[in-house]
Formats: C-alpha cells, structure tokens, sequence
C-alpha cells in the first residue's frame, strides 16, 4: 500500500512547505536542515509519481496534486494530533489565548453561552473578542489580528477558508403601533412600503435592500431615519414606532417580540443570512483555538437557527 511508503514526518514536510511556499522557512519551523525537507519533498514525489511543486521566478507553487493532497490530508492530521493529545495527560490541560471576532446580537444570543460553558472546562484559556461586522473583521484576519471570526454573509477574498455554521432567517418588521398609524398589514404592497421610514444597520442599508430585491424583486432609494451598529439598538427602534426594520427570525422569538411588532410576507422562500466561522487560509492554529473551534462547530450542528 501506497500508506506504507509515506511517513507521517514527510506529509508534516509537505504541509508546512505547502503553507510557507518555502522549503527555507519550512526547515526553520520544522527544525530540520533544508536540504533534509528537500529529500522528503523529493521522496513523496518519486513515490506517488508526480510532481508537488513548480519553481516559477524563485517562487514555489503548488501544483493540482499537491492541492489536493494539502486539502485532503490537512483535516485528518489534525484529528490525529487531537485523537493523540486527548490520550496525553500533559496536554489535556489547554492554555493561552483565543481572540476572535463575532456579530453583537448572534454573538451574545448563542455564541457566549456555549463559550461559557467550554471556557468552565478550560480554565486557563483567556479570550479576546472583537464585536464588528464581516468586513472590518476580515481585515484583521488577514493582518494576524484575530484567529478567527465568526461572521454575516459577506464575499470573502480568496485568503479565507470559511465554513457554514448555520443560518438565519431575517424579517421585515414594523412595531403595531406603527402598523396601525400607517395602516399596514403583513400583506402590505411594494408600493406602501417604499414611502416609509427605515431604520438600518449597515451603511447604505444592504440587508433591507436585499429584502426588497429577494422578496420583491424591487430596488429604491431608501428613507432611512437611523442607522445603528447595533442591532438590539434596531430592535429597540423598531418597537418603539421610528420606523421599518430587518430582525433575525430567532432574534425575535428570544426576545418575546411577537406581540410588539408585525412581520411582513415575503414571496414565500425566506431570505437567510448566513453564518460563518472564517479563518486565514494555512494559518498555524494552536491546539487550544483548534479544540475551540471544533467545539462550536459540532455545538451550531446540534442548534437549529432561524
């Protein structure tokens, strides 16, 4: 079997050289000399009988098989590094610093309270968190800032891994005493709509104006009467009559909003707002982030959202 022939030291050669695009800086992490990750590079590549890498202008670049290999093999090592460090008694004590980025409202409502509950077990483990939106946040992934970010539905650049956690399903909602004032119902046209003041929380309204677009099929230019960086902020706007705004499904029903405004229909298939875990592409995650990430990962797998 092919199995035999690889050790495990060449596939940790392989994807270190494959994350630094360098065999240089490959032996300065691994603590070997070069020409020795040179070797094993070399030995992978006569035994599986292709090539793993291109020298183009003194750079190296991964071919299609080595991609594979990287995203393939990636995943089952660190389960292996987990496996083997859950059965280490010297390892089982996890420690350090976790800094990562969260949406306020998604963030409070569910991910705090499972951080709570894993943060009791792991006592020693310190965390950073930065509450703002996917853009800013994507930034500081990029910059080394953050470890990760848990994020809204963004177009990520092409340095992010990102994986769904789960999903959300945003309404558009006026508070009752607004409804009555202006006479609006769940099935209120496009043409009632348009004229009414709107509370938003974003710059430029993107998520009302992709209600419209989604429901509707409709674009306007908006009145917008606030904008807010916080949505309990909007949420609070909204009921007390300033105006229209987009509130998560699961928002509405933890904050027992169902007698204080109306939700207006859409086109009958639900608008999501997708949740993300998104990292930096080949970034070196230390055991503690890893086993915390996996733990939210398996935790929104078992929680239905929206």
């Amino acid at each position: 079997m092919i199995i035999d022939q690889v050790s495990l030291t060449a596939l940790r050669v392989f994807t270190t050289v494959y994350r630094l695009k360098s065999m240089s800086l490959a032996a300065t992490e691994l603590f070997m000399t070069q020409p020795g990750v040179s070797q094993h590079i070399k030995a992978m590549e006569e035994t599986l009988d292709i090539k793993l890498f291109d020298r183009l202008n003194r750079r190296l670049v991964p071919t299609s098989e080595a991609n594979t290999i990287f995203n393939e093999i990636t995943p089952i090592l660190r389960s292996l590094e987990s496996s083997l460090s859950s059965i280490n008694k010297s390892e089982q004590q996890l420690t350090g610093q976790i800094s990562f980025g969260m949406p306020i409202e998604f963030g409070n409502n569910v991910i705090l309270p499972q951080l709570s509950n894993w943060a009791k077990e792991n006592r020693e483990v310190q965390f950073h968190i930065n509450y703002d939106h996917a853009a800013r946040q994507v930034n500081q992934l990029l910059d080394g800032t953050l470890d990760f970010a848990i994020t809204d539905s963004f177009t990520f650049p092409a340095q992010v891994e990102v994986k769904n956690l789960a999903r959300e399903e945003w309404l558009l909602c006026a508070s009752v005493e607004y409804a009555k004032k202006y006479k609006l119902t769940p099935n209120s046209s496009y043409k009632k709509l348009k004229d009414l003041a709107y509370i938003s929380y974003l710059e430029n309204s993107p998520v009302i104006h992709q209600w419209f677009k989604h429901h509707k099929n409709k674009t306007f230019e908006l009145k917008n009467r606030a904008r807010l960086m916080d949505v309990q902020g909007v949420a609070r706007l909204i009921i007390e009559g300033v105006g229209l705004g987009i509130l998560s499904r699961h928002m509405v029903r933890e904050n027992n909003l169902e007698d204080k405004i109306i939700v207006f229909e859409g086109s009958g298939t639900p608008l999501y707002n997708e949740i993300n875990l998104v990292k930096l592409k080949g970034k070196t995650m230390g055991l503690t982030c890893l086993n915390f990430m996996d733990y939210l990962v398996n935790k929104m797998k078992e929680r239905k959202i929206g």
